[in-house]
C-alpha cells in the first residue's frame, strides 16, 4: 500500500518537472522504496515520512518556477529562487560582464562549478582576464579550448592573452586556430591578425 501511493505520488509529480531534473525526484523515490522495505508499513506511513512526501511534492513547482523565470528572460530572479540554477547563473554572468559589473566573475565562477562548459570556462576566463588576473584567464581560457577544441572565442582570447604573458609561440598557435574555425569573424580576424603581426615566425 504505502509503495503504491509513494509511485502514484512520484508519477503525478513528473508532470510538471524538468527532464534535466528526473534524477533528483528518482533519487527519492529510490530512497522511499528502500526505506519502506526497512520499516513496517504502518510507520511507514507516519510522521516521519512526512518530510519526504512533502519533498516530493513541494521540489518540482519550486525547479520548475526558477526554470519558467529563465525563459521568460529574468535570470536574476531565477537564481535567487534556486542558488543552483546552473543556466540561470551563467545567464546573470553574461548581463554583468556586458556591464563590467565586479559580481560577473563570481555568477561566472558559480555556473561553472554548477554546470561545466566551455563556453561558462570563456566567460570566467575573459572575467578574470578583464580584472587583470592575466593568469586565472588564461587558464580558464586554455580549459575552455581543451573541453571544446573548436571554440574559436577561446583560441582567440587565449592567443591575446598569451602575446601579454610573452608566449608567442603559443600565441601564434592559438591565433591560427582561431582564424581557421571561424574566418568570417570580423573581431576574431582582427585580433587574430593583430597577434600574428605582432609575433613574427621565428
Amino acid at each position: 500500500m504505502a509503495a503504491g501511493v509513494l509511485v502514484a505520488i512520484f508519477a503525478l509529480s513528473l508532470g510538471e518537472f524538468p527532464g534535466h531534473l528526473v534524477p533528483v525526484q528518482l533519487a527519492l523515490g529510490l530512497t522511499a522504496g528502500s526505506l519502506e522495505d526497512e520499516v513496517p508499513a504502518a510507520r511507514w506511513l507516519s510522521v516521519a515520512s512526512l518530510p519526504l512526501l512533502l519533498a516530493l511534492f513541494a521540489i518540482p513547482p519550486w525547479l520548475a518556477a526558477s526554470d519558467r523565470l529563465l525563459t521568460a528572460g529574468d535570470p536574476a530572479s531565477a537564481l535567487a529562487l534556486n542558488p543552483w540554477n546552473g543556466p540561470a547563473a551563467f545567464a546573470v554572468a553574461l548581463a554583468e560582464q556586458e556591464g563590467d559589473a565586479p559580481s560577473g566573475c563570481h555568477h561566472a565562477s558559480l555556473a561553472l562549478r554548477l554546470q561545466p562548459s566551455p563556453a561558462a570556462a570563456t566567460a570566467l576566463g575573459l572575467c578574470l582576464a578583464r580584472g587583470g588576473d592575466r593568469a586565472g584567464g588564461i587558464r580558464e581560457l586554455r580549459r575552455a579550448a581543451w573541453w571544446n577544441p573548436r571554440n574559436a572565442a577561446a583560441h582567440a582570447n587565449l592567443a591575446v592573452l598569451l602575446v601579454a604573458d610573452g608566449d608567442h609561440d603559443g600565441a601564434r598557435s592559438h591565433a591560427r586556430r582561431a582564424l581557421a574555425l571561424r574566418p568570417g569573424d570580423p573581431a576574431i580576424q582582427r585580433a587574430c591578425e593583430r597577434v600574428l603581426r605582432n609575433t613574427p615566425d621565428p
